[in-house]
Order: structure tokens, then C-alpha cells, then sequence
């Protein structure tokens, strides 16, 4: 490694700025995930086709506006990639100090235990919670949002993919890297979890947009 990728990667990664990096790589992510939610609702809401010389334009399958990208979505995304990162970031560090970093099967199966039944549902908790504020949502739409697509949707499917995610986080990767594991592995979440969000608002929308303005 070269004197400057070595600085680099001590600024990034070292004890003092860790929890920074990995909030920052979350919430980059966070807001990744979401754009590909909005683009993948842009490109199916409308008909996608080559223009004479090459050029690819959208045209609105329907009479109307193609859908807007929404920045302001993006944002609030943004935002609870920083509020999940930091939180699991500090997870990370009590696991290790309370469970221990000896990588024995015993400490394994407690690791992955308490992140599926105490924090997996905490998470969501923070990830719907941070929405609601961003929203200005009150507390009903929270809870029954973090129950039904929350507990009901998002947490079951975590039970498929990250017990045998974690095995091998908590066993071949280091601390300092933990977290950067991760959030590769969360990007399909960070898709994910917009798209759950949304998926009522999106569907009542393409309704009306079809109601309103359907071409015959």
C-alpha cells in the first residue's frame, strides 16, 4: 500500500473518524437506494424508446406528467442512512464490548441473536421513526407503518439474508470493517425499504394517473 492510500485509509478507517465514514457511506447509500427506487417508478410509469440518432427521451404512457424525480424524498433518505449508520456503528462497537471479539461459536450465535431479535426491529424502529419526523408525521402513521411494512415485511425478509450475512461478518471480517460489509450487503435494503415506504402512495397514484387519464 502506498504512503498515500496508507493515510487515506488511516483517516478513513482509523478509531477517530470511523463512526464518521461509516455514517457518511450509509447515508450515501441511503440516498443511492432511494434514486434507483425513483428512476426504476419513472422508467416503468412511462414508454421508453430510441429517438432517431440515438437519443433516448421519456414519453408518458399516459396523458400528463412523466413522475418527477423527488429531491426532497432523496433527502429524507439521505437522512436516515446518517440516523441507521450511526446507530449500527455504535451496535457493532457494544457487541463486541459486551459479548466479546473472541470469535468462538458461543459468541457467534449470541452476536447474531441479539442483532436479529433486539436490533434488527430497533433499526426499523429508527429508520420509520426518522421519516416520521421528516415528514411531520404523526404518531399513528409511525407505529402503523413500523408494524405493517416495518415488522411484517422488511423484518421478515432480514431473517433470510442477514443471519448468514452476519456469520461471516462476525467471524472473517474485522471491527473497523464491519460496518463497511454491512452497507454492501444493506444496499439491497436501502433499495428495498423505499420501495416498501412508498409502495401504497405509488399504487394510488398510478390508479388516478390511469382513472384520470388513461389514452384509449
Amino acid at each position: 500500500m502506498s504512503k498515500t492510500a496508507n493515510f487515506v485509509h488511516k483517516v478513513l478507517f482509523g478509531k477517530k473518524n470511523l463512526a464518521i465514514t461509516n455514517t457518511a457511506i450509509s447515508a450515501v447509500l441511503g440516498a443511492l437506494g432511494d434514486a434507483v427506487v425513483q428512476h426504476y417508478d419513472i422508467m416503468t410509469h412511462s414508454s421508453f424508446y430510441l429517438k432517431r440518432g440515438g437519443a433516448y427521451e421519456f414519453k408518458d404512457t399516459y396523458k400528463g406528467d412523466v413522475p418527477k424525480f423527488n429531491y426532497t424524498r432523496t433527502l429524507h433518505m439521505t437522512i436516515t442512512g446518517i440516523t441507521t449508520g450511526a446507530a449500527t456503528h455504535y451496535w457493532y462497537v457494544l457487541l463486541d464490548k459486551y459479548i466479546g471479539v473472541k470469535r468462538t461459536f458461543s459468541n457467534l450465535v449470541k452476536k447474531i441473536l441479539l442483532d436479529q431479535v433486539l436490533y434488527g426491529p430497533v433499526c426499523i424502529a429508527i429508520y420509520f421513526a426518522t421519516l416520521a419526523v421528516c415528514e411531520k408525521s404523526d404518531f399513528d402513521t409511525f407505529w402503523n407503518e413500523f408494524v405493517d411494512k416495518g415488522l411484517k415485511n422488511i423484518y421478515v425478509a432480514e431473517w433470510i439474508v442477514w443471519p448468514p450475512m452476519q456469520v461471516i461478518n462476525f467471524t472473517l471480517i474485522p471491527l473497523r470493517y464491519r460496518m463497511t460489509f454491512d452497507n454492501v450487503i444493506s444496499f439491497g435494503f436501502d433499495v428495498y425499504f423505499p420501495y416498501v415506504k412508498y409502495m401504497q402512495k405509488r399504487e394510488e397514484e398510478q390508479k388516478k394517473r390511469k382513472e384520470n387519464s388513461l389514452i384509449k
